[in-house]
This record gives structure tokens, C-alpha cells and sequence, in this order.
């Protein structure tokens, strides 16, 4: 039998499937993508989808704009903007430190400015951390509160893996191509692969091909 050869046009729609999916999920936890980056990959798909962008957007605005009531989780998103906006001050710092050596062979600026910006970037790393930590706490402790917010976005991840499941029987390509990293398992036609690890916080799973019985 004759391997079927598979087009870029399929090869891209699952890409961004794949890509809309784990987003989508992530946002029923509350860890969030770029809207823009999701939007892209949604109009990229050239397959007739059955919900709009327009509805999955609002859906995840929603969602984000809820924790913004609790002035504590306020707060932490002040401060993870603060904290990509020192993050990067304390990159230039260094590589203003590194320009200064090579240019004027001052050693002694070069130390401190990489001392300072090094301190920088990595209390602002721990910050950051610890900012989207409290953000995560907010929505796992208020998920109840949220479930009809996020019943949506899972009825929307179960029609996009149900149209992934679709192309990747017709194109006969093996699942395992296209793995998912899902936060969530209650979807109908997926297959765990492994659980979370300490340094993968999402299941790794792939779509089912096989027909139900």
C-alpha cells in the first residue's frame, strides 16, 4: 500500500489545531498564549471551522478579565508587566557593560554592570514566578465560580479535536505526529501518553484514530 503524501496546507491546519487546542486548555486553568499569536493560527487554518474567533475570543476575555476583581491577583498583573519591562532593562544593561569592554577595555565597568544586570534579570525571573504562581492559585482555588466559562472553552477544544482526529484519518497520519500537551483530560478521543513530571506540568497525549465501539 501506497503512503499517502501529505500537502503543507494539511501539514499547517494541524500545526495550528494543535496549537488553538493546548491554548484553549491552558486558558481553562488560567495559563494564558498571545491572543494575536492565537488569532494568527486560527485564520491560518484553511478548514471551514465551526466556531467562530470572534465567540472563542470573547470567551477568553471573560475568563481573564474575571480575577481582575480581586485587587491581590490585580496586583500580580501589575507586577508581571513591571517585571518583562526590568527584564529586558537589565538585558541592555549587559549588553551595554559588554560594548563598554570591547570598545574601552574597562574591566571594572564591565563587572559591575554585569553584576547589576545579572541581579536584575534573575529577581525579576523569581517575581515573575511568583506572580503567575498566585494568578494560577486564583483560578484552580475559583474554578467552580468559573465553570461556566470554561465549559465553554472545552466544548470548543472537543470540536477542534474532533476535526484533528478527522484530518488525521483521512491523511492517514499517525497521531504521535501531532502530540498534545493538555492540562486537562476531559476530553472524549484522546489517549494519555505520560503524566505531569516535575518539569512537564501538562499531560502529554495524542488524538485517538481508532473507531469507537
Amino acid at each position: 500500500m501506497d503512503k499517502k503524501k501529505v500537502t503543507v496546507e494539511v501539514k499547517n491546519n494541524l500545526k495550528n489545531l494543535v496549537l488553538l487546542i493546548e491554548a484553549l486548555d491552558g486558558f481553562r486553568r488560567g495559563r494564558g498564549v498571545s491572543l494575536s499569536m492565537m488569532e494568527k493560527a486560527y485564520y491560518n487554518i484553511t478548514i471551514d471551522l465551526p466556531i467562530k474567533w470572534r465567540y472563542i475570543k470573547r470567551i477568553i476575555q471573560s475568563l481573564i478579565r474575571y480575577p481582575m476583581k480581586d485587587g491581590r491577583v490585580f496586583r500580580h498583573y501589575k507586577l508581571l508587566r513591571w517585571t518583562r519591562t526590568l527584564t529586558n532593562t537589565g538585558i541592555v544593561i549587559i549588553i551595554i557593560g559588554t560594548v563598554i569592554a570591547l570598545i574601552f577595555g574597562r574591566s571594572e565597568l564591565t563587572l559591575a554592570s554585569l553584576f547589576i544586570g545579572i541581579g536584575l534579570v534573575y529577581s525579576m525571573f523569581f517575581l515573575n514566578w511568583y506572580s503567575l504562581k498566585q494568578i494560577y492559585k486564583y483560578y484552580d482555588e475559583h474554578a467552580d465560580e468559573l465553570s461556566s466559562r470554561t465549559k465553554k472553552l472545552k466544548d470548543a477544544v472537543q470540536i477542534l479535536i474532533n476535526i484533528m482526529r478527522e484530518e488525521l484519518v483521512k491523511n492517514g497520519i499517525s497521531p504521535t505526529k501531532y502530540p498534545l500537551r493538555l492540562y486537562n483530560i476531559d476530553y472524549k478521543g484522546i489517549e494519555v501518553i505520560s503524566k505531569p513530571t516535575f518539569y512537564r506540568k501538562t499531560y502529554l497525549c495524542i488524538v485517538s484514530t481508532e473507531e469507537e465501539s
